[in-house]
């Protein structure tokens, strides 16, 4: 991090950033917000920087295991010295936390529950109101009051915003971002790559079962599935109770179904009837979810406090933890869990007969044998 001086064109070094920050404010007298995570597996925490002392103060600790968004947007106040803090909660729940005053960090934020999502933030130029973003929609939040209120819907989604006083008049500023993305097939042996799927819009995620491939796609209004046979897309049409955006998914063994979670709970997609069922509500707070060999899910959880693996067994409507020193993501193969750790790098492998087995760390030569 670095101090730029306008008038004399000197760049002063203030402090190194293990990850760099998504956001930057100036504060009362010397300090610096910003936002920060430790590592991949750490939630975002804001921090502020004092130039003249040279320290820096955590002002925000989120928790939970799963929570790796944590504190991840904020605006600063200057006329009230508020600092607004957005804490991602879920797919349909924010938190705004409040902050008072330059010892912010040593007082206890003020904590309003919003039941919708929310993206980003800007104090209006009275210094009285929020602006908060979710999708399209732009809401004005009244903190003294908690009252919450539609101010317009822009019709396409927001990126950032920024609030100016111009000539004592308030005025509004919106970005949005027009993204494009194309898949390529590679050819291993020949080393070489076509185009497979394009359009001027985003195209994520591919996957293949013997017969179909599939992918999301933003060709069509927002985040759908779409369903490649013979090279032509088709548009699979359901009325999810959620969008899609970067879902994880997976198909079935015999190409007939697609799996993937959301906000903790599980779906299982039929392509054939082009419907969908709830397996697991949002209480399992499964996050990865792949199939297993008999039917079955494996799914990762930290509802027991730390990042495990668990097995649905959909016949007998069980659940049972595979896990108990960290599973992410796991797959079962003739009654043995191969699987990865959040925490730890590495591959490993836990026999499953009596779900007392140790957990031991996989040799690279012992995975090409495994999956040839």
């Amino acid at each position: 991090m670095r101090l730029y001086t306008l008038a004399t064109k000197e760049t002063q070094p203030l402090f190194q950033c293990k990850k760099w920050p998504t956001r930057l404010a100036w504060g009362p007298d010397s300090l610096i917000y910003y936002n920060q995570r430790l590592s991949k597996s750490s939630p975002y925490q804001i921090f502020s920087f004092d130039i003249n002392t040279q320290t820096i103060s955590q002002l925000s600790m989120p928790t939970g295991h799963s929570n790796l968004k944590g504190d991840f947007d904020f605006a600063f106040n200057p006329p009230s010295t508020q600092l607004a803090v957005l804490r991602y909660k879920n797919e349909q729940a924010t938190e705004l936390l409040l902050f008072s005053g330059k010892q912010a960090n040593q007082a206890a934020p003020v904590v309003h529950h919003l039941a919708l999502r929310v993206k980003t933030l800007a104090w209006r130029a009275n210094g009285q109101e929020l602006l908060l973003v979710s999708d399209d929609r732009l809401y004005t939040f009244n903190p003294n009051t908690g009252e919450l209120a539609l101010s317009g819907q822009i019709g396409k989604k927001i990126n950032s915003l920024a609030v100016i006083n111009h000539q004592d008049q308030e005025q509004i500023l919106i970005s949005e971002t027009r993204a494009s993305s194309e898949i390529f097939r590679y050819n291993i042996s020949k080393e070489t790559n076509t185009l497979w799927q394009t359009s001027s819009r985003l195209e994520l995620l591919p996957r293949f079962s013997a017969d179909m491939a599939a992918l999301i796609s933003t060709r069509h209004k927002s985040y759908n599935l779409w369903l490649v046979e013979d090279n032509t897309p088709r548009l699979l049409e359901l009325n999810l109770p959620f969008e899609l955006e970067f879902s994880r998914y997976e198909f079935s063994a015999d190409g007939k179904k697609i799996l993937l979670s959301t906000s903790g709970a599980v779906f299982e997609m039929d392509i054939e009837n082009q419907s969908y069922t709830r397996l697991l509500p949002e209480s399992s707070q499964a996050y990865v979810v792949n199939y297993g060999e008999d039917d079955d899910v494996i799914y990762s959880s930290t509802r027991s406090g730390q990042w495990q693996l668990w097995q649905y067994r959909r016949d007998l409507e069980q659940h049972r933890q595979l896990t108990t020193r960290g599973g992410y993501s796991g797959r079962v193969k003739q009654g043995v869990l191969y699987f990865s750790k959040f925490n730890q790098d590495g591959l490993w492998r836990k026999v499953l007969d009596n779900g007392e087995g140790e957990d031991k760390k996989m040799k690279s030569s012992s995975l090409l044998k495994t999956f040839p």
